[in-house]
């Protein structure tokens, strides 16, 4: 798989140069060494990467440095008829994004999903101990971006799996084939939902009341609130009381 490498990319761009051998991209460079491969099972293709700085202590390019400081660009190369991708806008909540061209990505994207010429590709980055992914918007046309960011500073070594690509003729099958390879390999920690039992609470109407009172909740304005439930005669089965962790 052809791929562009950028490291250390916030500071100044360094492109090592790059070695390819079929489905594996060999670093040959002073400051940088290690490989980047790609492991294909049917229509699913699995990145792994293990780069070490190698320039002395004190040295440019002696740790790799701090937020989003390596780039993989992949190109793909079909023509794009849709994007749907998951983008993160704050630490604890997604949002989805719909878009037809790349250079218009938002900036943190969690899982996307691409449709062209009649087939869909779900792209998921990973993150481990060492390191978080995401995709981004890439400089270049029709490339695809995977922006790696350490998880400590002073860090000079990021090994592990940093994405799964997956592609179907059916958009569902596409994500959903991605996360069970995902869960086969123990490359996220948490099951899928097809696998999970459904709570029985979550049969019945529930009420949450963030959109009512925000941070001012009081046991007051709960009962109220219950009260009118039940005179206009709508059975509540569960609620959450939700302040924003305030």
């Amino acid at each position: 798989m052809e791929i562009k490498l950028k490291i250390n990319a916030e500071k100044k761009n360094v492109e090592p140069k790059l070695l390819f051998d079929k489905n594996k991209v060999t670093i040959d460079d002073e400051k940088y060494s290690g490989s980047i491969s790609f492991e294909k099972k049917n229509s699913i293709v699995c990145g792994y990467m293990d780069i070490t700085c190698t320039a002395l202590p004190f040295d440019d390019g002696y740790h790799f440095k701090g937020e989003d400081t390596i780039f993989i660009d992949i190109p793909f190369n079909k023509k794009v008829t849709g994007v749907l991708s998951r983008d993160l806008y704050n630490p604890n909540w997604t949002e989805p994004y719909f878009e037809k061209d790349f250079d218009k990505l938002p900036f943190n994207i969690q899982n996307i999903l691409i449709e062209s010429d009649g087939e869909y590709t779900n792209i998921l980055p990973l993150f481990c101990d060492d390191f978080t992914a995401k995709i981004t918007a890439s400089e270049n046309e029709n490339e695809i971006r995977i922006s790696i960011s350490p998880m400590y500073s002073g860090t000079i070594k990021i090994s592990g799996y940093f994405m799964i690509m997956s592609e179907s003729d059916n958009p569902y099958a596409s994500i959903e084939k991605t996360y069970d390879f995902a869960i086969e390999r123990n490359l996220i920690d948490s099951d899928i939902r097809k696998n999970k039992s459904y709570p029985d609470t979550f049969n019945y109407l529930g009420w949450c009341s963030w959109n009512a009172f925000y941070h001012d909740v009081t046991d007051e304005k709960l009962t109220q609130k219950l009260e009118e439930f039940k005179s206009k005669g709508i059975s509540i089965g569960w609620i959450l009381i939700d302040d924003g962790w305030s």
